[in-house]
């Protein structure tokens, strides 16, 4: 078996992926999170678990009004106008902007507006009507559907943009509605991951330029933070947060002038204010592509589920310039379903609920462990319909396919089943798809008894181990993923 099995053509790929995608790995080859060295004395960071002075700052996400504008509409199925706008808290239409993501404004903060599907954004503005475009068609027609808007300065990465009442957090996955309902997905691993530019030109450099207040539900082990100032982390690692609870992280950047902000949460944390200066000019930052991993627990979970940003395929998103979107399900697979019961395998058609989501420009899959005990013949069909399926939706999206990892477990692999992938590969006989084993990659194996010690977890004996400082086996993973795309994938874009 040859190392990996490279479309006969990518001709008929999206002109825009293919630039963003080359872009991008170019970008990143020069100048990434994990390659650009830690630059603790860009800004100083303080948290507590007490308000500081806010006098002078502006929420940007401040309860009911600012920027999480709350109205009621009109939805036309099949439309993407809504139509009979209603004030009901936070700004005019006047203020809403291309770019902003709806927003849930439930009570229960775990659903999206009726009628209109998980991440949808403002496309169009029209304040002589009163009328919203929107990327996505509603649903179904109903009259006085609420609807909120997030920030548009505000790029979340990682999931959908939901919240109620002035906070917010991210999902994937997990929101619905009646037309599109929940896929009872796990939504544990989205990380809140969010960008922002802003210009602090006349910021003093003696007081805090940015707070966030941040509520978090998390234990110790996970209540932690990391922070991005030009691209170069303020630290190797993740900070700890004050408490269990509402936490206040002021930073103070050491230079005026405009600034890049990554800010890194756990998952399940809501942010209930971003204060900026006043007199602040804030943007958000150029679109990177958005990669779809579709997999399992092995690259989210393990060591690296003590803070979610470090996981494996935000290693690999960040080495190859994507944002990461990560819907993940532990214990499924390409026949797998897991438990509970109200999950679903790779095939499944709900499965895909979650790629419907967001529009990405690349799809990755990466196979599962979780399918050791089926058969060949199970693992081949269900693999061919589930990529079926994700080209189906995605006709012009390049889709890359990894093969199944060792482990201390299985110090072998898995290679009836990898095997079984790649008859699954040859029969698809796709033109803008690539696979990727890793058990039989001519390289050589990347998981074998020589080095599962060293990239292993040996807490539980299957997913990727990771250590702060030094990271093992996520990172060794991911810099063999990204390998095989930057030299396979990204030349076939150009070609």
């Amino acid at each position: 078996m040859s190392s990996n099995f490279a479309p006969m053509s990518t001709s008929t790929l999206a002109p825009r992926q293919k630039s963003l995608l080359y872009a991008a790995a170019v970008a990143a080859l020069a100048s990434n999170l994990l390659a650009n060295p830690v630059n603790a004395g860009a800004a100083t960071v303080v948290v507590s678990s007490t308000a500081p002075n806010l006098t002078g700052f502006t929420n940007l996400i401040p309860a009911l009004g600012g920027f999480v504008a709350s109205h009621t509409f009109n939805t036309t199925a099949g439309s993407n106008v809504l139509t009979n706008y209603t004030y009901v808290s936070g700004a005019a239409p006047s203020a809403l902007s291309v770019g902003m993501p709806v927003v849930d404004r439930s009570p229960s903060g775990q659903g999206y507006p009726a009628n209109i599907p998980p991440g949808t954004y403002v496309t169009a503005v029209n304040t002589t009507t009163n009328t919203i475009t929107l990327s996505k068609a509603a649903t179904a027609t109903a009259t006085g559907i609420s609807v909120g808007f997030f920030p548009r300065a505000i790029k979340p990465i990682g999931g959908v943009m939901g919240g109620s009442g002035g906070t917010a957090t991210l999902v994937m996955g997990t929101a619905g509605n009646a037309a599109t309902p929940p896929t009872a997905q796990n939504n544990n691993y989205v990380p809140v991951i969010f960008e922002t530019n802003f210009d602090g030109a006349n910021f003093t450099t003696a007081a805090a330029s940015l707070i966030l207040q941040i509520f978090s539900t998390t234990t110790s082990s996970l209540n932690a933070f990391r922070i991005a100032v030009d691209d170069a982390y303020l630290s190797a690692g993740a900070t700890a947060m004050a408490v269990s609870g509402t936490n206040y992280i002021s930073l103070t950047l050491a230079n005026a002038g405009a600034h890049k902000i990554r800010v890194e949460l756990p998952g399940g944390t809501t942010i209930s204010g971003i204060y900026l200066y006043n007199g602040s000019r804030v943007w958000v930052p150029s679109s990177r592509p958005r990669a779809l991993i579709i997999s399992d627990s092995f690259g989210n979970g393990g060591a690296a589920a003590a803070f979610g940003p470090n996981n494996l395929f935000h290693q690999l998103c960040i080495r190859m310039g994507w944002e990461c979107y990560t819907a993940s399900v532990s214990g499924t697979g390409y026949v797998s379903a897991g438990s509970p019961a109200s999950n679903y395998n790779w095939a499944d058609p709900m499965r895909l609920r979650d790629a419907s989501v967001i529009t990405p420009d690349i799809i990755v899959f990466s196979g599962s462990p979780n399918d050791a005990s089926a058969p060949a013949a199970s693992v081949t069909a269900n693999a061919l319909t589930a990529w079926q399926n994700a080209r189906a939706l995605y006709p012009n999206v390049p889709i890359v396919i990894f093969g199944i990892s060792a482990s201390i477990t299985s110090p072998t692999g898995y290679p009836t089943q990898e095997t079984a992938l790649a008859s699954a590969f040859a029969t698809w006989n796709d033109g803008k798809s690539w696979f990727f084993p890793q058990v039989a990659d001519t390289d050589g194996a990347w998981i074998s008894s020589t080095n599962t010690s060293l990239y292993i977890n040996s807490v539980d004996s299957l997913h990727p181990s990771y250590a702060i400082p030094g990271v093992t086996g996520t990172d060794y993973i991911a810099r063999r993923m990204a390998d095989k795309v930057m030299n396979t994938v990204i030349p076939a874009l150009t070609a």
